[in-house]
């Protein structure tokens, strides 16, 4: 919060503070709630993109970057944790192979379709790669598990075709005659207003808006 902030940096501001409900739909749970043996085979399931070992002919060619791996981690604690939300105790995920029985995907992936209405997202598309990929390379699953795996991914994926209905209404507001020059010019003015201010809490708000819009 801009008011927060200011608060906190400028001298002579009020010293009354502004509290901004937290309304997102969080799903992510903390690691520590699920089994430390399911961590223990996340974790040789990362290492394995991150030491290749060229021993391994299933393993990757090269090493992958932090910031690549940090990607299906994400993806492997969102989709445990989507699990539990779906009524799935945590203690009945004691591995990877855990994760990526048939039954369990189908699961997990409701509580997202559910969010979405029933659409499949790009999203949930690359998490079933994902868990098409661990049962493979990783678990070693049993062919009629991967079969059932496949089966998910088959239906062609929705073409997105220009803007999203939410980010064109977002977008209507500059429809409007002037509205882009106005928002184009609007950083110089904040500027000016900033410069000619005398009180602090006048000065600050202009510089802090000022650099969101950059």
């Amino acid at each position: 919060v801009h008011w927060n902030h200011a608060g906190a940096t400028v001298a002579g501001w009020p010293a009354s503070r502004l509290h901004v409900p937290d309304r997102r739909n969080r799903i992510l749970l903390d690691c520590a709630a699920f089994p430390r043996a399911f961590a223990t085979d996340v974790d040789a399931f990362l290492a394995r993109l991150t030491v290749p070992d060229l021993c391994d002919p299933d393993g990757p060619p090269v090493a992958l970057a932090p910031e690549t791996i940090a990607r299906p981690e994400a993806k492997i604690w969102r989709f445990d944790s989507a699990l539990v939300h779906r009524g799935r105790a945590p203690h009945r995920l004691q591995s990877l192979a855990d994760l990526v029985a048939p039954d369990t995907v189908r699961e997990g992936l409701r509580l997202f379709l559910d969010r979405n209405r029933g659409m499949a997202t790009d999203k949930v598309y690359n998490l079933i790669s994902l868990l098409k990929v661990i049962a493979t390379w990783h678990v070693r699953a049993r062919p009629e598990v991967l079969d059932a795996l496949g089966a998910l991914g088959v239906r062609p994926r929705p073409k997105a075709i220009g803007l999203t209905p939410k980010n064109r209404a977002r977008l209507r507001q500059f429809d409007e005659d002037g509205a882009i020059s106005a928002l184009l010019a609007l950083p110089t003015q904040l500027e000016r207003k900033a410069a000619k201010a005398d009180n602090p809490k006048a000065a600050a708000q202009p510089a802090r808006r000022r650099r969101t819009t950059r």
